[in-house]
């Protein structure tokens, strides 16, 4: 399979194509045409759901998967069923943070060499961390280290 990512913009291409992925394709205009029933699996990491959900799901192949890893706090995007009737879509989520799924994904990420993007901050940029998190702003994951001695 060749790696694909979706984004609403440019801003994160570059790191998209550091991490592997062979195309990148905004969101915007007539996108889905070009890649109708081109994927078998889709893992949208969004925590908004502000995305063109019928035109991503109408990239998949039959009997291809929509995983929804965000955690949106608003209702999901209208989902047509034409949208879905043409290739049989199956869409879910995933748990997030089982123990089991923790401890897979770290063994995953120990066979493969993968390592973290991670930002580290002190305790007390807290509040500029979940900013960060709230304007897509954080790259990708942001840690916070006590600093209470400090």
């Amino acid at each position: 399979p060749i790696p694909k990512v979706f984004s609403h913009s440019e801003r994160k291409k570059e790191d998209a194509l550091k991490m592997g992925a062979k195309h990148f394709i905004t969101t915007d205009g007539d996108f889905a045409k070009g890649h109708a029933m081109s994927l078998d699996l889709i893992v949208c990491t969004a925590s908004n759901a502000s995305l063109p959900l019928n035109e991503l799901i109408s990239c998949l192949v039959p009997q291809g998967k929509f995983v929804w890893n965000g955690m949106p706090e608003t209702d999901w995007p209208a989902l047509r069923s034409q949208t879905m009737a043409g290739n049989g879509a199956f869409i879910g989520s995933s748990h997030i943070g089982s123990k089991a799924e923790i401890m897979r994904m770290l063994q995953l990420a120990a066979d493969k060499n993968i390592k973290p993007w991670i930002t580290k901050r002190p305790m007390k940029e807290a509040a500029q961390s979940i900013e960060d998190v709230e304007t897509g702003a954080a790259r990708y994951r942001t840690i916070l280290i006590q600093d209470i001695d400090q």
